[in-house]
């Protein structure tokens, strides 16, 4: 059986801006500007296709028009930057030929921000949860996943100790933990999982380049439980003969 992480889909277009102009009369020119951006569109009170400007000197008319051509261009970049996508990770059972896993951690190292990946338990216990750490910008939101495997996944945030790490883009870096947990009924001894980064209908992801870490929760064994259960009850008997 598999398992699979990534992110959502929908990389924006670079929106382009053409100016064409006529001469409509000896007095004056006619300038059109048309939008062919897919993801924005020009805000109307910068201009409207195929306004007229009315004839001025010719270094006002250049001004004016590279002012209008600047502010379309900042708001659409503006649109476009708002509709970043989130990480996506995703976990099904069932692999390609996988890697062994036989301790509570492993390192996972994104290709193109993203990638691939296949691994079997080779613990010989099950995996009651995953947490995957890793270092991305702090007003990152998930999509995460793990159908046949866990009920749940959340992801939580803290601060790097580090001012200089934490500084490199624009949003803050931050210690990211993507916990997957309520195993249903988990990664069992001898599963194959596949962890799938990418974005959707794509060949990289949104992970950026630092290593994502592994941490493996394991479930008690049966023996673990006997022990446990033995030590609760014989506690009990000898507060009970304990005398008073």
């Amino acid at each position: 059986m598999a398992a699979s992480i990534g992110r959502d889909s929908g990389r924006a277009l670079a929106p382009k801006l053409h100016a064409n102009s006529s001469h409509s009369s000896p007095t004056g020119q006619s300038v059109s500007l048309h939008w062919n951006g897919p993801t924005c569109e020009p805000p109307g009170h910068f201009f409207s296709a195929g306004a007229i400007l009315t004839k001025l000197p010719e270094w006002r008319r250049n001004v004016r028009n590279q002012a209008y051509l600047a502010a379309a261009l900042f708001a659409c970049a503006m649109a476009v930057q708002a509709a970043v996508i989130d990480p996506r990770i995703i976990i099904t059972p069932d692999a390609p030929p996988p890697t062994p896993v036989v301790n509570a951690t492993f390192e996972i190292i994104p290709v193109n921000g993203g990638g691939v990946f296949s691994y079997i338990n080779d613990t010989g216990l099950t995996w009651a949860g995953i947490d995957f750490d890793t270092v991305l910008p702090g007003d990152e939101t998930f999509t995460c996943q793990a159908p046949k495997l866990y009920l749940g996944c959340e992801a939580t945030a803290s601060p790097l100790t580090s001012f200089a790490a934490s500084s490199v883009l624009s949003a803050p870096l931050v210690q990211w933990d993507i916990g997957f947990f309520n195993p249903s009924p988990g990664v069992t001894p001898g599963q194959d999982i596949t962890i799938d980064l990418n974005d959707v209908g794509s060949s990289g992801g949104s992970w950026g380049t630092s290593p994502i870490t592994a941490l493996i929760t394991f479930a008690p064994e049966p023996a673990s439980w006997v022990l446990l259960g033995s030590g609760i009850a014989l506690a009990l008997a000898a507060r009970r003969r304990r005398p008073i």
